[in-house]
């Protein structure tokens, strides 16, 4: 819930929830130029990868003297972004790599009944920690394409 609308019916006040839309994951934001010989592209790339950090925040607030109290939700985004310019002939191919995550993983496992013990618990027990690298790359291939071209060509006129 990112608000809340105040409505007024008769004598009393309605809190209705504003419910907000995060992007969560990889957006791609491409703005492409042709040259005028329509034999290059010069393509500007973006790509962004948003996380939801987990546990999400609340916030409790009063919306006023007589209204019950109201719960917000205060999400936290992680972003990566990377920022590209390229020139590329028609049909050329480029790869974009440097988005890296690393996530650290606690693991745990235990002998049953044993691992439970005090004093043999770790003789039967094992903790560990480890740190789970990966790279976002991406490929994107660049083709110009003329429309009256495309016609022409499957009404059989070329």
């Amino acid at each position: 819930i990112q608000d809340f609308d105040v409505e007024v019916a008769q004598t009393s006040f309605i809190a209705d929830p504003i419910v907000g839309i995060i992007q969560d994951g990889l957006t791609l934001d491409v703005r492409p130029t042709v040259s005028n010989d329509r034999r290059y592209i010069t393509l500007e790339l973006q790509p962004t990868v948003a996380r939801l950090r987990r546990p999400i925040g609340t916030f409790t607030t009063f919306l006023g003297s007589s209204f019950a109290p109201v719960t917000i939700g205060l999400p936290e985004l992680r972003l990566q972004q990377a920022r590209t310019t390229v020139r590329l002939p028609d049909q050329g191919t480029i790869l974009i790599g440097g988005l890296k995550e690393i996530r650290t993983v606690d693991q745990s496992s235990e002998t049953p009944f044993l691992g439970k013990l005090p004093l043999l618990s770790f003789l039967f027990s094992r903790k560990g920690r480890s740190d789970e690298v990966s790279h976002l790359m991406i490929i994107v291939k660049a083709t110009i394409t003329d429309l009256r071209e495309q016609e022409d060509t499957l009404m059989g006129l070329r």
